[in-house]
């Protein structure tokens, strides 16, 4: 909860003023709240919430075509008339219209634009995991590279420590400049990887944010340490099961069954052009000479509209009462009722040519929504497929970067106690320690494509993020190799998952390996003649 609460207040104070510049002081953010910041700042989510708006006025629309439409007549006509009295007619009527058949086309117009909202709905949702999932990308690059730097630091570290030991043996004779030139070379290699992963990490940062929408101004800290504060679980995988729940699950699913009812609908409308509409309408008022108005008025219609071919008829029954006034100077004219009806026949020659047009585009859009979502399921299937494979492969590249890591890093440790007995060069230190660096930042490139894998595979999955559980922040509670190599500590297996832990010298030889009897002899020779050297030291 204040988690929450510190992310909302981040976030009001971020919109209140107006984003970051150059003088503001450096925004603290976790991965929540950098997902919010982007969400916040997102144009195109902005442009889905308001087409959202405008659909639910779309629906309103035709939810009021269902119903009668209501008007009111004002009517004033004057006719002179020579030699006469003049024609004189005012009138004030209540009209009102209802389609009563349509072949339900209205209805139809109401359900399309009911799934043009869902539409909507699982377009934004759609976007919104994108966004979601390129922000947790470019979030865990960003600590990938603060993971390099923080080791290459500390390589180049000891690596400057070899350095200074050198030069005081060079002064004091014990050494030549060879030596120290090899120590010089195997440091700037050092040097070099420490530099790249600053550019990367810079890099990193400037995608992130762009991707949050914020100015290339902006300071930002990101909470998280790679090395330290993520707890690894061992992946448990069922493929079938994560892709089931993907094809019912996904929002591009969702999002492809409705637009193919969408589009069914689309069809059904068009084909249903040819049926005739009715509608009855009628109208009641008052008309006459001169306001108030006094005498009753009424009128009933019955309309018939049908297409025939690419032309339209329309035919019209009116029956009603009317007044015919006559104006008179001598007392305002006389009033005389009549009852009458007329018939109306309107036929408009080719105003409806695009018919088979409509018909043969809707057919065509049904077909492609169709092979649409059967495409989409296949494809959903292997990109389920291919994500899983993907953190499956990172967590053994995590189990042998480990393995490979602590050989390097036990082998630096000999090669340092072995150059206090004057059995190795300090040379040999830094080239131990130049395969130090390359080991532990391919386990740390390892670490952050699990985490990234493990993101892209729940959101094919169409799951939320840390549903399956492949890995926790837990800072400070991290179970890897590396945090051991930060503190310059032997390392302690115990605190190492089994998938992950490394295996020491002995476990490796006593490993039941497929060998050949002689390559067997060979192995044990070399284990006897290690063992020798550790007893004579």
């Amino acid at each position: 909860m204040f988690i929450k609460f510190r992310s909302f207040v981040i976030i009001f104070l971020f919109t209140c003023s107006g984003g970051l510049s150059a003088n503001s002081e450096p925004l603290r953010i976790d991965l929540d709240t950098a997902i919010q910041i982007a969400a916040t700042n997102y144009y195109l989510l902005q442009t889905i919430k308001n087409k959202n708006s405008a659909i639910k006025d779309l629906i309103t629309e035709r939810w009021r075509d269902l119903l009668p439409t209501l008007g009111v007549n004002v009517i004033r006509q004057r006719y002179i008339i020579t030699d006469s009295n003049d024609y004189i007619y005012n009138g004030i009527m209540l009209t009102a219209d209802q389609v009563i058949y349509d072949g339900g086309r209205k209805g139809l117009d109401l359900d399309i634009a009911k799934l043009e909202e869902l539409l909507s709905k699982e377009e934004f949702k759609i976007t919104y995991a994108r966004l979601k999932l390129d922000v947790e990308k470019n979030f865990m690059n960003v600590l990938i590279a603060s993971g390099k730097i923080a080791l290459n630091k500390k390589s180049l570290e000891r690596a400057r420590e070899q350095l200074r030991l050198v030069k005081l043996e060079l002064e004091l004779g014990f050494t030549t400049d060879v030596q120290v030139m090899s120590i010089l070379s195997r440091q700037q290699e050092i040097e070099f990887a420490l530099t790249k992963s600053k550019n990367e990490f810079l890099k990193a940062k400037n995608e992130l944010k762009q991707i949050m929408g914020l100015s290339y101004e902006a300071d930002l800290i990101l909470e998280g340490d790679l090395l330290r504060d993520f707890l690894i679980n061992k992946p448990t995988i069922t493929k079938n099961t994560l892709i089931e729940r993907a094809r019912n699950e996904r929002p591009e699913i969702m999002r492809a069954k409705v637009n193919h009812h969408k589009v069914e609908k689309e069809k059904d409308l068009a084909e249903n052009a040819w049926i005739p509409q009715i509608s009855v309408g009628g109208a009641y008022g008052r008309t006459g000479i001169e306001y108030p108005l006094r005498n009753d008025a009424w009128n009933v219609n019955f309309k018939v509209t049908f297409p025939l071919g690419g032309s339209t008829n329309t035919l019209t029954e009116n029956t009603g009462v009317r007044y015919n006034n006559l104006a008179n100077s001598g007392f305002g004219g006389n009033t005389n009722p009549n009852f009458n009806s007329s018939t109306n026949n309107d036929f408009q020659f080719l105003n409806n040519m695009g018919y088979s047009r409509k018909v043969m585009e809707s057919k065509i859009k049904l077909g492609a929504a169709i092979s649409e979502r059967k495409h989409l399921e296949r494809g959903i299937a292997i990109e389920v497929e291919k994500s899983a494979d993907s953190v499956l492969e990172a967590y053994d590249l995590i189990r042998i970067g480990s393995g490979a890591v602590f050989f390097r890093y036990e082998s630096l440790k000999l090669m340092t106690t072995r150059s206090q007995v004057g059995e190795a060069k300090r040379a040999d230190i830094l080239f131990a320690e130049t395969e130090l660096v390359e080991a532990q930042e391919k386990l740390v490139e390892a670490l952050g494509k699990y985490m990234i894998s493990s993101y892209e595979l729940e959101w094919v999955s169409g799951m939320v993020p840390q549903t399956m559980k492949l890995f926790e922040y837990s800072p400070k509670n991290g179970n890897t190799i590396l945090p051991f190599l930060l503190l310059d500590k032997p390392i302690d297996k115990k605190g190492i998952p089994e998938g992950l832990r490394p295996t020491d010298l002995d476990e490796f030889f006593d490993k039941d390996i497929d060998t050949t009897p002689e390559e067997k002899d060979s192995l044990n020779r070399k284990k006897f003649d290690l063992e020798k050297k550790q007893d004579s030291k």
